[in-house]
């Protein structure tokens, strides 16, 4: 009966599997000029992408980006490294990343700065500045799957999918985007969104790769140990980038929640009426909503006691009306 090794790797693995993992994921590797040219060439190169896809507004533009960026090799080498107890394959992988990220970062900064309208955040951008769980599990199962990509032959061609799955670059074009702008809260998000992509890939392909055999076969042909040391540090990172993604989690669904309520009171106090609601939305308490429809409205009072009544607590709402009236004239 094959091992579980065996099952997921589809063969047992042995130490050329190892050997050929590592010339995948490791640019320390000769020709290192070759790999690094390589590597920054296309990273500078999905950055320009990237960052014209956001400002544009156009999700296209950012896919076609997410299949050229390169990060997710030196993720993987980490990944590698740790399984292998590699010290060097971890030290030089996480330098990689970290300098690709400054990279993204400054060439998506100065990007905005020079495009006509680079400062006006779109909402391709928007959507990448408040993460929650939900890309934390994405992110474990792209890790999980670029590395079961990439450690079986016969499966490579899912990576480009994989790319396309969780998203390194774009949100790291965002940093620089709303860095330029002056939004920094926003920046902190999106910086946030990659940190917790780089973490979950990281360590979710630390085990994809474990239970195909390679840390087994790496520890019985080199004397490398500390893969134990480094999984406890990407583990301690994982329950760093935990914490307020929960946070962002709840205000997510606490807004959510605020919103189908003002919906609620908003239908009961139109009822009767020849107005409809277009919008509502809710934020940290405030709820902004409009109305649409014409003829005489209900006394405002009554909405802000039924909405306080149904909330159970105080909130603060604002309602607009349309259509608006505007005033025109030619002398």
């Amino acid at each position: 009966m094959p091992s579980l090794s065996e099952l997921v790797h589809g063969r047992p693995t042995a130490p050329a599997d190892l050997d050929l993992l590592a010339d995948k994921v490791r640019l320390d590797r000769p020709p290192v000029r070759d790999r690094y040219v390589r590597f920054f060439v296309l990273l500078v190169l999905a950055t320009i992408i990237a960052t014209g896809g956001l400002i544009a507004n156009s999700a296209a533009v950012i896919i076609g980006a997410m299949i050229v960026a390169p990060l997710m090799t030196p993720m993987m080498g980490t990944s590698f490294g740790i399984v292998t107890g590699n010290g060097r394959t971890i030290f030089w992988s996480a330098l990689t990343v970290t300098l690709g990220l400054v990279a993204v970062v400054a060439v998506a900064a100065l990007m905005a700065r020079v495009a006509v309208g680079g400062t006006t955040i779109t909402a391709e951008e928007m959507a990448r500045t408040n993460p929650r769980l939900l890309d934390l599990i994405v992110a474990l199962a792209a890790g999980a799957a670029g590395a079961f990509a990439i450690g079986r032959e016969d499966v490579s061609d899912a990576l480009p999918g994989v790319a396309i799955a969780v998203s390194l670059v774009p949100p790291l074009a965002v940093v620089g985007i709303t860095a330029a702008a002056g939004e920094n809260d926003l920046a902190r998000g999106a910086l946030l969104l990659f940190l917790t992509n780089f973490v979950a890939i990281v360590l979710a392909a630390v085990v994809v790769m474990a239970l195909m055999g390679y840390g087994t076969v790496a520890r019985a042909v080199t004397s490398q140990s500390g893969h134990r040391a480094a999984t406890l540090v990407v583990l301690v990172a994982l329950a760093a980038v935990i914490v307020p993604l929960a946070a962002a989690t709840y205000d997510v669904w606490r807004n959510d929640a605020l919103s189908g309520t003002s919906e609620a009171a908003l239908e009961d106090w139109l009822q009767g009426t020849d107005y409809r609601i277009l919008t509502v939305s809710a934020s940290d308490g405030h709820v902004s909503a409009a109305i649409g429809g014409n003829g005489a409205l209900p006394a405002f009072d009554q909405l802000l006691a039924d909405l306080r009544r149904q909330a159970g607590a105080a909130v603060t709402i604002t309602v607009t009306q349309y259509p608006a009236v505007t005033l025109e004239g030619t002398t």
